[in-house]
């Protein structure tokens, strides 16, 4: 298995990207900058979520999404039935079947209403399958690259995974590693081998569930 030293490196890396002084590894759960985004789901459907958040990613702003990067790309994930928040809540992005919404990125006082209407998504027990297909989603035509994704599952609840998921692909798509337009493939595995870090265009690295004061491979993204 990976080393400590070498996922500690893949953070600093992270940290860099988003212009965040790595030298503040032990804060990384706490960015100074403020700003977030907010998803509302009505269910959770690995497909349509990881679809939205392509989308959303995609049609941020350039301002925006420096600002997001360099507060980690922060999210909270509330339950809701997006239908019944667009007159007083209207989102930056909609899924197209109206079961998740999309708000910002900006200031967390920005939400100070829809948090108090809403609570957090629920954890609960993960259900994914082993594999499965995200079509390209921007105009509905393939793009000219293969694009893969495994995620590590074991002790992941449901609402951890739609973190780490969410991370890994608006990180890439704001940084340009991955294209709304790219159809992508998303393997459900417990644990992330040597072999799958070694050829890995990103990894995602955090704490890990299991041990805090250790760090743990996620996600790791491959394009090609």
């Amino acid at each position: 298995m990976a080393t400590q030293d070498y996922l500690a490196a893949v953070l600093r890396e992270r940290l860099t990207r988003a212009g965040i002084d790595a030298a503040r590894l032990e804060s990384v759960t706490e960015p100074e900058r403020d700003c977030t985004a907010v998803a509302v789901l009505r269910r959770f459907e690995i497909t349509t979520f990881a679809e939205s958040a392509l989308r959303f990613a995609a049609n941020v702003s350039v301002e925006q999404g420096a600002d997001w990067l360099a507060a980690l790309t922060r999210t909270a994930f509330l339950a809701g039935n997006p239908a019944n928040l667009r007159g007083r809540f209207p989102p930056a992005y909609l899924a197209p079947d109206e079961s998740i919404a999309w708000y910002g990125p900006a200031p967390s006082s920005d939400y100070t209403g829809l948090r108090r209407l809403l609570k957090a998504f629920p954890a609960g027990n993960l259900q994914a399958p082993t594999r499965m297909l995200i079509p390209a989603c921007a105009d509905g035509k393939a793009g000219p690259r293969s694009c893969r994704l495994r995620l590590a599952t074991a002790g992941l609840t449901t609402a951890s995974y739609l973190v780490h998921l969410n991370h890994t692909l608006a990180e890439a798509v704001l940084d340009g590693l991955l294209r709304a337009d790219d159809p992508l493939v998303i393997d459900h595995v417990p644990e992330l081998t040597d072999a799958d870090l070694r050829t890995a265009a990103r990894i995602r690295v955090h704490r890990d569930t299991a041990d805090p004061a250790c760090l743990r491979a996620y996600t790791c993204l491959y394009v090609r």
